[in-house]
């Protein structure tokens, strides 16, 4: 078993549309946009967060298409909803190998994320069979972009 730091980051919905579903979960949950949606074309999707007011709640990230051939119209077609888990990881790389070793599928190798300055997420699929992001916990400098 690693030794490295997992923390639970947020708890990710698949949507039609962000705007409706920020309009429906501020007015029945209370929470509150943390920004305007971010459109990242590398994972087709425009993503938003919500928090909750009440403190150890949960962030929820609301994922939507973005164009006509994101995966997650898919994932809309089957209901939508409660959609993946991300927790955030020290070292991506490392993460990602020791799951792998333990039977678990890579959907997505890391990859930067426009919702998050860049740092990288990957993507990955649970023997249990739940979607699981990855999310490094800093930009690390000495990696070098391609």
């Amino acid at each position: 078993m690693s030794d490295q730091r997992l923390c639970f980051h947020h708890i990710g919905m698949a949507v039609q549309d962000i705007a409706s579903a920020t309009r429906v979960l501020e007015d029945s949950l209370g929470c509150r946009s943390t920004g305007p949606p971010v459109d990242d074309p590398l994972q087709k999707a425009t993503v938003s967060f919500l928090k909750s007011e009440h403190e150890g709640d949960p962030t929820i990230e609301l994922v939507a298409p973005l164009g006509a051939d994101s995966h997650l119209h898919d994932v809309l077609q089957r209901g939508g909803g409660a959609y993946h888990i991300c927790y955030e990881v020290d070292d991506l790389e490392a993460k990602v190998a020791e799951l792998k070793s333990k039977r678990w599928l890579v959907i997505q190798q890391p990859l930067p994320a426009a919702a998050f300055d860049g740092r990288r997420i990957a993507w990955l699929y649970a023997p249990t069979r739940a979607l699981f992001e990855l999310l490094e916990s800093a930009v690390q400098e000495e990696r070098v972009e391609k």
